[in-house]
């Protein structure tokens, strides 16, 4: 459920080497980890050493993003539903899911393209 935040995590982390990479720096994990969010300072219970506490993660989203709780949860899901009620819209949102990663992993491959194609310009 928290592959977003994951993504999200990873982005930034590229972010920062390519920009410290383009001035001939190797990134330290000090410099790495000022990339990642939530920092230690804004929840220092989601993050124990190397390892991320996901429940807390999820928690420090939910306060951060929703704090009056969630509203609409049409919108926005943070709980699996059981039973077999369920299974005609868990299909839906299941393809809606599948449909919308496709569609990032395609916008990350083509911007990490752009990329490439960007870098190989400046060597030349």
């Amino acid at each position: 459920p928290l592959w977003l935040w994951e993504v999200h995590n990873h982005i930034n982390v590229k972010l920062v080497e390519a920009k410290l990479k383009s001035s001939n720096i190797v990134a330290s994990n000090n410099e790495l980890n000022t990339a990642l969010w939530p920092s230690m300072e804004q929840c220092p219970q989601c993050k124990s050493g190397d390892k991320w506490d996901t429940r807390a993660v999820i928690a420090h989203l939910k306060k951060e993003y929703w704090p009056k709780g969630v509203q609409n949860f049409r919108f926005i899901v943070l709980k699996k539903k059981d039973g077999p009620e369920h299974s005609s819209s868990n299909r839906s949102n299941l393809t809606e899911n599948l449909i919308f990663f496709a569609g990032s992993a395609i916008f990350v491959m083509w911007c990490s393209k752009k990329q490439k194609r960007h870098n190989k310009q400046h060597i030349v």
